[in-house]
């Protein structure tokens, strides 16, 4: 019972057994007898693979088993395997190893692409874009995918967010440039005609007359075009094209899979999108919409290795009483207006709030150093504290550097004692801010 394994995508595949009514197919390189011979490039015999803890059972009744490796120019590319109801002879084994030596030199002769099969790739694909979480990478994912089933040079994938012109796309390949330039006017009409249709694509005509839909590709030499839809649940998305400087040949063999990896591609954007969204959600702070308790910590981590880096605790004072007098609505409103008082001071990804009337900002480079820093605390408070003194309100403010090889988390717990000591200052009566919010579930 022989079956011939070769490593297509790193797993061994079945590409022909005979006798063989259960095909153990896909394994990893690590897995079984015909794994180890081609991880070892070593045959294997087994006269009794009862006593083989390697040995993956297909069928019952197997008494032995030899497998040889297939190679080609000295690299392994998989393996012939035979299974056997009764031991082998060393003349079987003699004949055994003879034909893997044929097999290895006819897959040298073979050109790598016959050999394999558009929908197995596609396959592979599909498993990994599936795993896949980020918009980015799996766009990248398709766009390589794509110029391996087609054999063209060149991809694009374009989301309708993107078809204004000038707008940065995603391509790849020596024809980036012309697609990125491609106009809205030509997106549009390349998305009208595909309406009714699942492809479009160029027959091969050397003139490149046929890449009628792009005067901006046409002008570049292009002499072949593929265009496809972007759905997702039924909705266009966006569209894939592929496009290359020779007249490739295109036929259903070709076309169909990169139908169903445009399928797939929608699919998987909009899942990586919803994905996305959720963790930029859960690093928001539903109130005010800026960074939460978690993002602060995490850009803190992410700055670890700067030296230049300054924080800033912020605490409105007598925030409780503005909740008493005025209710929770006044107060969320508060929050809400200290929040865009800060935001005419400072970027987006420098304000976090950490608690609940407690706010903190990270410095980093020029804008950290102590005279800086000084100056965005002194315009902090010309912002905020006209706003809060309308409620009763006033912000305290605790400030520290980092020192030479100080762990922000140390650098943080200083500016929280400096933020204490203000607040002390002002009013026995204030108190102190819950210095635990700003520490809470930080580590060193």
């Amino acid at each position: 019972m022989p079956s011939v394994y070769l490593e297509v995508g790193g797993r061994l595949r079945c590409q022909a057994q005979r006798g063989l009514w259960q095909v153990l197919d896909g394994m990893v390189p690590t897995a079984g007898i015909t794994g180890l011979t081609y991880r070892t490039g070593e045959e294997q015999y087994l006269d009794d693979i009862s006593a083989a803890p390697d040995y993956l059972e297909a069928i019952p009744g197997v008494v032995s088993e030899f497998c040889v490796p297939l190679t080609t120019d000295g690299a392994t590319q998989g393996a012939l395997n035979v299974e056997s109801l009764v031991p082998l002879s060393e003349a079987v084994r003699a004949e055994v190893r003879a034909c893997a030596e044929l097999l290895g030199d006819r897959l040298g002769d073979l050109q790598p692409e016959l050999s394999r099969v558009p929908l197995r790739r596609l396959a592979r694909t599909a498993a990994k874009l599936a795993a896949v979480e980020d918009s980015g990478r799996t766009i990248d994912a398709v766009l390589q995918a794509a110029q391996e089933l087609s054999g063209m040079g060149s991809s694009m994938l374009v989301l309708e967010a993107e078809w204004s012109d000038g707008q940065r796309r995603h391509s790849d390949g020596p024809l980036h440039e012309a697609l990125d330039a491609m106009t809205a006017a030509e997106l549009t009409h390349l998305s009208e005609v595909l309406e009714p249709l699942t492809s479009c694509y160029t027959a091969g005509e050397a003139t490149g007359r046929t890449v009628t839909a792009s005067a901006t590709l046409r002008d570049v030499g292009a002499r072949s075009l593929v265009a496809l839809p972007i759905t997702a649940r039924g909705r266009r998305t966006g569209l894939l094209l592929l496009t290359d400087s020779d007249p490739v040949q295109l036929g259903p063999e070709q076309v169909e899979p990169l139908e169903l990896l445009a399928v797939l591609a929608g699919s998987c954007l909009e899942t990586a999108t919803t994905v996305e969204e959720l963790r930029r959600q859960a690093r928001r702070d539903s109130l005010t919409g800026i960074g939460n308790h978690s993002s602060f910590h995490e850009r803190l981590r992410d700055l670890g290795a700067l030296e230049q880096v300054a924080v800033l605790v912020l605490d409105i004072d007598n925030f409780k009483q503005v909740n008493d007098t005025g209710g929770h609505l006044l107060g969320d409103q508060v929050l809400r207006s200290t929040t865009e008082e800060l935001l005419q001071v400072l970027e987006f990804d420098a304000v976090f709030r950490i608690g609940g009337d407690e706010f903190a900002v990270i410095l980093h480079g020029v804008h950290a150093a102590p005279h800086a820093a000084r100056a965005v605390e002194r315009e902090i408070q010309r912002s905020v504290g006209p706003m809060l003194a309308t409620h009763g309100a006033a912000l305290s403010v605790g400030a520290a550097h980092r020192r030479a090889n100080e762990a922000l988390i140390d650098t943080l717990e200083r500016a929280d004692a400096q933020l204490y000591q203000a607040k002390a200052a002002k009013s026995p009566l204030l108190g102190a801010p819950t210095r635990s919010t700003a520490r809470a579930g930080a580590t060193r």
